[in-house]
């Protein structure tokens, strides 16, 4: 269907943009960032084409032309809030943390509520090694979206670096209750339980994390000699 739709004419853009996304859906990242480029070269100001193509470069870790992809999304669309989220979490794959901080940041003037911009740049945050700007990422992430079992878990996350151990059980128990197969979040809290010095807990949740398939749970659990417990 699509090889006879792509014709020259005013709909070549758009169908060659429609093909694009078959094949990234597909996985199949080259022929997707062929038939991007094509929508481009047909309409020079398509910014979802050049957003697309710059995910499909991301896809296939050639981040420089992924940014720059994300760079003319802007250029041509400032107020395109998924390619500043995109555009950050580039930068985060490659280590640049303060450029990644700053796009999210620029996303977030445009949407300030948007929980999963609050999120990624409170991992930015984590990795940089902001821990209270983690936090507070993390805070304003689940004022955003109440029911937002990551942040939680990522907030229990920096809670244990923190050595807040209590404020991460918390953190990790209240993502449970959103998501009761959130694996990593049980694996978090058994961290936390077991720096409080309480075992059978920290087992039990490991064991649990462990099911649902958190591999650095069963080498807990195992080390941790919860099986003899």
């Amino acid at each position: 269907f699509y090889g006879k739709a792509i014709t020259a004419g005013p709909n070549q853009p758009k169908y060659s943009y429609q093909l694009g996304l078959h094949y990234f859906n597909q996985k199949n990242y080259e022929l997707a960032i062929e038939n991007y480029s094509k929508a481009i070269q047909a309409d020079a100001a398509f910014a979802f084409a050049y957003h697309d193509r710059g995910s499909a470069y991301r896809e296939t870790n050639q981040f420089e032309k992924a940014i720059a992809d994300y760079q003319m999304a802007l250029k041509i669309d400032p107020k395109m809030v998924i390619a500043w989220n995109n555009l950050g979490t580039t930068f985060r794959k490659k280590g640049d943390f303060g450029k990644a901080i700053q796009a999210y940041s620029d996303g977030l003037n445009i949407e300030p509520k948007n929980h999963l911009m609050l999120n990624n740049r409170g991992l930015t945050k984590q990795e940089k090694g902001e821990l209270d700007g983690a936090i507070a990422d993390f805070n304003a992430a689940i004022q955003a979206k109440s029911t937002y079992a990551f942040a939680l878990n990522n907030m229990a996350g920096v809670y244990i670096q923190q050595k807040k151990y209590k404020e991460a059980v918390d953190a990790a128990t209240k993502a449970i209750a959103f998501d009761s197969n959130y694996g990593a979040a049980y694996c978090n809290r058994g961290i936390a339980h077991e720096m409080l010095r309480n075992e059978t807990k920290a087992c039990e949740d490991w064991s649990k994390a462990a099911e649902l398939g958190i591999e650095s749970a069963y080498t807990f659990f195992q080390t941790n000699a919860c099986s003899s417990n």
